[in-house]
């Protein structure tokens, strides 16, 4: 069984504008053991991280708009493909990107 994982981590962009930004919704139940779609954890260092399996959550359009006025890392890992990558962006600019 091969897996897919998509996950960013938000910073300066407050989570219920990044929620709104990327149409989600926080059901407010805990989701220990990741079986949701989509889980997501505010850290109190002021990091909000999302973890989930659509790879359709990782696209340049969609990055740059949730990236406006604050920071997201992520990252996807296809195991069907044999593929990774890495980004940054910054206020709707990519600032680095590597992929494996």
């Amino acid at each position: 069984m091969t897996m897919t994982t998509v996950w960013f981590a938000v910073q300066g962009i407050p989570a219920e504008i990044f929620l709104e930004r990327a149409e989600l919704i926080d059901t407010g139940e805990p989701d220990e053991f990741f079986d949701a779609e989509i889980s997501a954890a505010e850290y109190p260092d002021g990091w909000y991280v999302v973890l989930g399996s659509d790879l359709g959550m990782f696209d340049a359009d969609k990055l740059k708009a949730w990236s406006e006025g604050g920071r997201i890392v992520a990252g996807l890992s296809d195991e069907d493909a044999l593929f990774s990558l890495a980004t940054e962006w910054r206020d709707g600019r990519v600032i680095w990107s590597i992929s494996h």
